[in-house]
């Protein structure tokens, strides 16, 4: 090697050591305001520390204003409730029943209270998760097309929609809880709001989340009994008992203004407005992000609400007495790119050379002490000690890596519509979804990736466990070195975890003993499965995509595939069944969605949603394109299928319609109900090529005049200035 390249590359990674650091920092907020509440995980007695006023809120967030990307100012905020009279609500017409519908048969009708029907796939025994369509076993309340819709689903030959109830704002999620019905829904809001000295006000669009409960005693004409307004978008719901919990996140500016979030509740022409209390920690992040925890007791009507200065929450886990959001934490270190320095090259110079680096007051005298250095080695020797530099480089950033690589867990404490915060802690790594944390006898079990970028990419996963008050009890990493997880099921001291690179491990990670998880099992065989259900104590149901070798011998994926494992044997896991459906580019939205799994073990019923693509050839423009759902009998000793619904087809793999994908299936006694954006299929649950009545959605139309959560015109709006 030529001592001029050997010269370039050693500038080259010196240039590498020094700008890595750099694009990896920010200034840590030395300014920011200190509080009792430490980053380990462990509190000083105090807690989190709240805002005695906006002002301190605005003061604080405009001291952090160096360390990030938002941009803040001071000013006034004003607020108002809002007055609804609920007796000029009106419900919309239903549409014409017998146009929307096709009956193919006849089914014997019987009474609501001796028909089974499914409920929502959820994670937590107890915990009820809000979601998009609901059945109390006779009707069913769905949304679609910005609307409620409430179908009469009894009997099932006659199904029909019976009241739509439009939004212009965007319905989310609902629940259904003894006559009552509570909605979700998203909505923006014009202000006009005065910054700081200014003569005329600056529009503002504030995004609201509205929980809207109905009284569905009379499903035809649901009457609005409740609407609690919260700033911020919603991010997702859960229910436990008769009380409902949600999550709003909102930015902490407003155009040019700064304004806690505000919480408004409605109740007939009676209403309040107040503020949830704010609270911050001592650990800064990057961007602030409102992340508001609420409740509502649909009892008494009780509400609460806090209000947490965090980075943004992407996971929550909901168990019956806690509440757990999680981020990627966000690492900050003003003196990085110095400390690489030293920690990099300074050990590796010859004492004498490196004392007199550190010596030098400024940067040109270090670089002469360094150029007389190189200058002195011979071109072999600088080689050598480019090596050396490459090496040390790589071991100090997945050291960083491994630092930054981490997700923050915050737990609050639920009970009876109580809300209260406890601790927070951090694990290595980062979470897939929900489904990485479980809670079990007081133990928080959480599954991880960790990713450190070096040279390479470096992988592996790991397991942690913590008591009750988040100090770390027990410990498992380097689980599937080079690969990352794709799917974990919690089943009660059992972990069972999904890695994937070019095989699909299957491991059982034994948890009987917090303090010490060991990995027990371990099956290797073609595919992933991206979500894992529990059949029973002793089979796992694992959905996902068959894998095979391309012609450039890498890995590629083609069907869905569905498997049943057997892990009884938990030390010789085995697949009972696998199937494949379709060819590269199907795929299924329980991958994504775990609500738009079906299952029940006494009817010995699977329905999965499908997007099936079969090859026609090599030309994909000849391939057929399917939307619908399978329906399977499944036992422990493997699934058969049963029938096929289709909800809509095409030519060409590029063919894509939305419309018609299954986003959830449920079924009411012997009758099968698959809904997707266009109809709702009603079929025989026992034979699904029998069709017994289709609800036909109409296309998409221009938002009706009813809004539920805004004054209906004529009705006096009294404005309230919030302090």
């Amino acid at each position: 090697m030529r001592q001029g390249d050997i010269m370039k590359k050693l500038i080259l990674l010196l240039f590498v050591v020094l700008m890595t650091a750099t694009a990896c920092t920010t200034n840590p907020g030395s300014n920011l305001p200190s509080s009792p509440f430490t980053p380990s995980g462990t509190t000083t007695g105090e807690g989190p520390v709240a805002f005695t006023s906006l002002q301190e809120l605005q003061q604080y967030l405009q001291a952090s204003q160096a360390n990030t990307n938002q941009y803040y100012s001071s000013g006034i905020r004003r607020g108002g409730i809002r007055i609804l009279d609920t007796a000029q609500m009106a419900v919309a017409p239903a549409p014409n029943a017998a146009s929307d519908m096709a009956e193919s048969g006849k089914v014997s009708g019987t009474s609501a209270s001796n028909v089974d029907f499914s409920t929502t796939n959820i994670q937590v025994a107890g915990v009820d998760e809000a979601d998009i369509i609901k059945t109390d076993g006779s009707f069913i309340y769905l949304i679609n097309q910005n609307q409620l819709t409430i179908v009469d689903a009894q009997p099932a030959a006659e199904t029909k929609v019976i009241a739509t109830l439009p939004f212009t704002g965007t319905p989310r999620d609902l629940f259904i809880n003894d006559g009552k019905l509570v909605l979700f829904l998203e909505s923006y809001e014009q202000k006009l709001i005065f910054p700081e000295y200014s003569p005329l006000p600056y529009p503002s669009y504030q995004q609201n989340t509205e929980v809207l409960v109905f009284d569905i005693g009379n499903k035809e004409k649901p009457r609005l009994i409740n609407n609690v307004s919260l700033e911020g978008s919603y991010f997702q719901a859960r229910m436990i008992g008769n009380v409902v919990y949600w999550v709003t996140q909102q930015n902490v500016y407003s155009g040019p203004i700064i304004h806690e979030p505000l919480m408004k509740m409605e109740t007939g022409r009676t209403g309040r407005v107040f503020s949830p209390t704010v609270y911050h920690f001592r650990n800064p992040e990057q961007n602030y992000i409102f992340n508001t925890v609420a409740s509502l007791n649909l009892d008494n009507e009780n509400v609460n609400a806090e209000t947490y200065l965090l980075g943004y929450g992407n996971t929550l886990y909901v168990s019956q007495d806690n509440l757990y959001i999680t981020y990627q934490k966000q690492v900050y270190d003003e003196n990085e790119q110095k400390k690489q320095f030293e920690e990099v090259l300074l050990p590796l110079l010859p004492s004498e050379v490196a004392a007199k680096v550190r010596a030098a007051s400024v940067w040109n005298e270090k670089a002469v002490a360094l150029e007389e250095f190189y200058n002195s080695m011979t071109e072999q020797e600088q080689g050598a000690f480019a090596e050396k530099v490459a090496e040390a480089q790589d071991e100090y950033q997945a050291k960083q890596a491994a630092a930054r690589d981490r997700t923050v867990i915050h737990k609050i404490a639920l009970n009876n519509g109580d809300i209260r915060y406890v601790d927070q802690t951090e694990v290595p790594g980062s979470l897939l979804n929900q489904f990485s944390l479980d809670e079990e006898n007081g133990y928080l079990r959480v599954a991880t990736t960790t990713r450190l970028w070096a040279r390479h990419l470096i992988q592996y996963n790991n397991v942690v466990v913590f008591d009750s008050s988040l100090k770390e009890v027990g410990r498992l990493e380097n689980i599937a070195e080079n690969e990352s997880i794709y799917s974990t099921r919690f089943m009660g001291d059992k972990l069972y975890m999904v890695t994937f690179k070019r095989i699909d491990p299957l491991f059982v990670v034994d948890l009987s003993s917090p303090t010490t998880p060991k990995i027990i099992g371990e099956l290797k065989i073609p595919g992933y499965s991206d979500y894992l259900h529990p059949y029973d104590a002793t089979h796992v149901i694992g959905i996902g995509k068959e894998t095979g070798t391309n012609e450039w011998g890498g890995t590629s994926t083609k069907g869905v595939k569905i498997a049943l494992f057997d892990v009884s044997d938990v030390s010789n896991p085995r697949v009972v069944q696998s199937m494949e459906i379709g060819d590269a580019g199907s795929d299924s939205s329980v991958s994504q969605d775990h609500k738009a799994f079906l299952f029940d073990k006494e009817k010995q019923l699977m329905v999965i949603p499908i997007r099936k693509v079969t090859t026609r050839g090599t030309y994909v423009d000849n391939d057929d394109v399917w939307y619908g759902a399978y329906v399977f009998t499944i036992t422990q000793d493997g699934f058969t299928e049963r029938g096929q619904v289709q909800h809509g087809g095409g030519k060409g793999r590029w063919y894509w319609d939305w419309n018609a994908e299954v986003k959830r299936s449920l079924y009411i006694g012997d009758a099968l109900y698959t809904l997707s954006g266009k109809e709702l299929k009603v079929n025989d649950l026992a034979d699904p090529s029998k069709q017994l009545a289709t609800v036909v959605f109409p296309e998409q139309k221009q938002p009706g005049s009813i809004y539920y959560g805004r004054p209906s015109p004529g009705i006096a709006v009294e404005p309230v200035a919030v302090e």
